[in-house]
């Protein structure tokens, strides 16, 4: 009789551990697994003291007074200082202007600060606002100053300007920009 219950016992058991997984199993891989088509691929990335949280397919939209700013995409990203500022991997972000013109830019590592809304891209950066693009190795944008500056070398190409400098400020508001050192133009007809 004892060896009857513990067999009843078992069987339930089994059954019922079986229908957990059947039905919480594929809720579970899908919090885990997200099929993207192979589109995304993420680094593996060395995780700072700091680090207090990693994500990845991350999305950001930075809003103010109402009107949408920058959106940010990103493979991967670590909130350094959760809610303050967030380090991110293979990254496009999209600029909106008040003209409604789209600046899109790339990077391979980039630095956000949600309060002020200011970023830095670094590594293999590449800004387009058609037809002009930027290729510089590392791009800073202030919210404050609605302004775009790339510190290092900048290289500019468009439908007839090629153009190369030591550094560039860039005054989103005004479009007006500022080249130094080493600046190198050549200008063509269209």
């Amino acid at each position: 009789m004892k060896r009857r219950n513990r067999l009843q016992s078992s069987i339930i058991y089994l059954m019922a551990g079986f229908l957990i997984a059947l039905i919480i199993g594929p809720m579970v891989g899908r919090l885990y697994m997200k099929d993207d088509g192979g589109r995304t691929t993420v680094e593996k990335t060395d995780i700072s003291k700091d680090g207090g949280m990693v994500l990845t397919k991350l999305h950001h939209e930075a809003v103010r007074d109402g009107k949408l700013e920058w959106v940010l995409d990103a493979a991967s990203a670590e909130l350094a200082e959760i809610g303050k500022r967030g380090r991110f991997y293979n990254l496009g972000i999209v600029l909106y202007g008040a003209d409604k013109s789209e600046t899109k830019a790339t990077a391979k590592y980039g630095e956000v600060s949600f309060f002020t809304h200011d970023f830095m891209l670094k590594h293999a950066v590449e800004a387009t606002n058609k037809p002009y693009s930027l290729i510089s190795d590392k791009l800073e944008y202030s919210n404050e100053k609605q302004s775009l500056s790339s510190p290092g070398r900048v290289k500019i190409k468009g439908p007839s300007v090629y153009l190369t400098a030591d550094s560039m400020q860039y005054d989103l508001k005004n479009k007006q920009a500022e080249f130094s050192g080493n600046v190198v133009a050549i200008l063509g007809g269209s």
